[in-house]
């Protein structure tokens, strides 16, 4: 991700809410750039379940140094009473195992976020390509979020 930074690129990192990962001192110093935003979400909004087809709360923690790959999952609250179990087996397989496959909707709205990012680089490129002004491209291209930026 520092490097995707680096050379003015992109990155989406996706892991567990809480997990230690972010607390590794890379991640410390990733997020301590200013250039990185992160949103916390529950998977069942976008269609996790249980092979039985219950909901499955998994709260999911997404970083990007790009406000458009975060913004889809902006204001995803859960609203189901009950929940399916995580833990354990289903037909000799680990629940928890199961739930890492990302729901099609999860995918759909990160290829959304792609899209809108693309578009947004498109744009810069075009303009760049007609010599018409662009206020200053690489700011136009990075993105950077206040301190410590929370999207939810």
């Amino acid at each position: 991700a520092m490097i995707q930074i680096k050379e003015d690129r992109f990155f989406l990192i996706e892991n567990p809410a809480g997990s230690e990962l972010f607390q590794l001192p890379e991640f410390q110093d990733l997020w301590n750039t200013g250039k990185v935003g992160k949103i916390t979400f529950p998977q069942c909004t976008v269609g996790l379940k249980t092979p039985e087809g219950m909901p499955i709360l998994k709260l999911t923690e997404l970083w990007s140094n790009a406000r458009e790959l975060l913004e889809p999952f902006a204001g995803l609250k859960c609203e189901h009473d009950q929940h399916g179990d995580i833990c354990g087996q289903y037909c000799g397989q680990q629940r928890s195992k199961l739930a890492q496959v990302w729901p099609p909707e999860m995918c759909r709205m990160i290829v959304e976020g792609s899209f809108m990012l693309l578009k947004r680089i498109g744009t810069v490129k075009q303009r760049c390509l007609l010599g018409l002004p662009v206020e200053d491209t690489k700011k136009v291209r990075t993105r950077m979020y206040p301190e410590r930026a929370v999207f939810d």
